[in-house]
């Protein structure tokens, strides 16, 4: 592959990334505003199978996630390795490894808040679904 190649296939997987979170975080909003709109309680059977649903699919986001993620990482790896090739060889690509150092600050960032965030709404989202349904059979 070519470093054109690899630039190319990092930025394919960081768009997929980026859908891969905007997806979960809407099926996670989606189910905490209808939470929040359900007036009348729902048998906990119903919230039980629904809770379960919920972490299967968030499982399975965060799997597709890991892969995509994976990827990038590799993407990366081989684009540095050729950098430093070229550079060995005399070649000069201080904007290419600018680039380059510029995407390596956005993955890091991206590893940090992609363990931060996805647990956080996780959470946020089991933990309001319980308190719904209590807050409704309290009321009742």
């Amino acid at each position: 592959m070519t470093i054109a190649q690899l630039l190319a296939e990092m930025s394919t997987s960081q768009e997929r990334i980026w859908a891969i979170i905007q997806y979960w975080s809407s099926v996670s909003f989606g189910l905490i505003v209808a939470m929040h709109v359900i007036q009348s309680q729902l048998k906990w059977v119903i919230v039980s199978l629904l809770l379960i649903l919920y972490t299967c699919y968030s499982s399975f986001c965060l799997f597709l996630l890991r892969q995509a993620i994976i990827m990038a990482e590799g993407a990366s790896a081989q684009a540095r390795v050729m950098l430093t090739e070229l550079k060995t060889q005399g070649s000069d690509l201080t904007i290419m490894r600018e680039a380059m150092e510029t995407s390596a600050s956005i993955y890091d960032f991206a590893a940090t808040l992609g363990f931060v965030a996805p647990i956080g709404l996780y959470l946020l989202t089991i933990g309001y679904t319980v308190y719904r349904q209590i807050e409704i059979r309290r009321g009742s």
